[in-house]
């Protein structure tokens, strides 16, 4: 048997999300044993679902182990196992959910409503793992309060309080992962909603409603693959950019496509995109090998030609040759037979001169 460590920290959308998690876990067997280190602010409701399915579908034993803050969304794939620790300096979070809307008052109302059944469905699963009533799980997401390690676990949120080990010490010292408090949460939720923001400008809050977007993937020149969400068949400014291998956003910065083409990201959106410029040097060295390459062929043209011309010569040569020789049989012929008739004139006019 095998321990499989699976790690979800930071954000669960871009950072962690059901891609990320499958490919942890794609060596693990049913003999093996998953451990879930979560150390995250929440995120995407469904992503936080996916995951929490995918892992409890794997049908492989395992347990959680809270390792800093569990917040929000990241609370729903914590409950993916019996077995649920967390350290007693973290702290675990839950809340209502919410979102941004536009539009008129039945938009409003629609969005509100959605809202509504999510908060049920997220008390009514919270109510399931710790035996608590659904009415007391809304009441604790209603307060949006920090919940301490002794809490949690009175509540049944996890199973056990333990001691970081030092290796645990070690790690937050290496990866200066300090402890998130509810006005960080908080503080968190508003970049959230403003990133969201971005991204739905990225792309294309102005589309006509039947546009289609279409997702472009590309290669850097580092060897990595993006993936670009446009509606046209090219990148453009507010374009949204993702990076395939981990399903996160494109760091912030500048990007060189191998054709060329450098594209500024920001948040995940791209800020600006200057096409590749062919330099006047490789210009000039193309200019040379094609040149080169011409002479090249002229040689060989050149070549042939001779090659031709000496062949056309042969063939013509023997064809004087051929011609003197049939010019020359038809004439000896010609003058045998004349000869011949002479001799017999002659000899009949001796005989008759007799």
């Amino acid at each position: 048997m095998a321990e499989i460590h699976v790690n979800i920290f930071g954000e669960i959308g871009w950072e962690n999300n059901l891609q990320s998690v499958s490919a942890q876990t794609k060596s693990a067997t049913k003999d093996d044993y998953i451990v879930l280190h979560i150390h995250s602010p929440g995120g995407e409701v469904n992503e936080g679902f996916a995951i929490y399915d995918h892992l409890v579908g794997l049908g492989i034993d395992g347990e959680t182990r809270i390792e800093g803050h569990c917040a929000s969304i990241a609370t729903v794939p914590a409950m993916a196992y019996k077995k649920r620790t967390i350290t007693e300096n973290s702290n675990f979070f839950v809340h209502n959910p919410w979102t941004m809307a536009e539009g008129d008052a039945s938009a409003l109302i629609d969005t509100a409503e959605q809202l509504k059944a999510i908060e049920n469905r997220i008390a009514t699963f919270y109510s399931r793992v710790t035996g608590k009533s659904v009415d007391d799980m809304l009441a604790l997401m209603a307060i949006a309060n920090e919940i301490k390690p002794t809490q949690a676990k009175e509540l049944g949120f996890v199973t056990d309080i333990i001691k970081p080990v030092m290796a645990m010490a070690s790690l937050k010292s290496n990866n200066q992962i300090n402890q998130i408090t509810t006005e960080t949460i908080m503080d968190f939720l508003a970049k959230m909603k403003s990133d969201m923001n971005n991204l739905f400008k990225g792309v294309k809050n102005q589309l006509p409603e039947n546009a289609v977007l279409n997702s472009i993937t590309a290669t850097l020149t580092d060897g990595n693959e993006i993936e670009i969400i446009t509606d046209s068949d090219m990148p453009a400014v507010g374009d949204a950019v993702v990076m395939v291998a981990s399903g996160e956003a494109a760091p912030n910065g500048d990007h060189t496509l191998d054709n060329g083409t450098v594209i500024t990201v920001s948040e995940g959106i791209i800020t600006a995109i200057v096409e590749a410029v062919v330099q006047a040097e490789d210009l000039q060295v193309e200019n040379s090998t094609l040149k080169s390459e011409l002479e090249s062929v002229k040689a060989e043209l050149l070549e042939t030609q001779n090659l031709f011309t000496e062949f056309k010569n042969k063939l013509e040569g023997k064809q004087m040759v051929y011609n003197r020789t049939q010019r020359t049989s038809f004439t000896d012929k010609t003058a045998k037979e004349s000869n011949r008739l002479s001799g017999l004139n002659l000899l009949d006019k001796t005989k008759y001169s007799k």
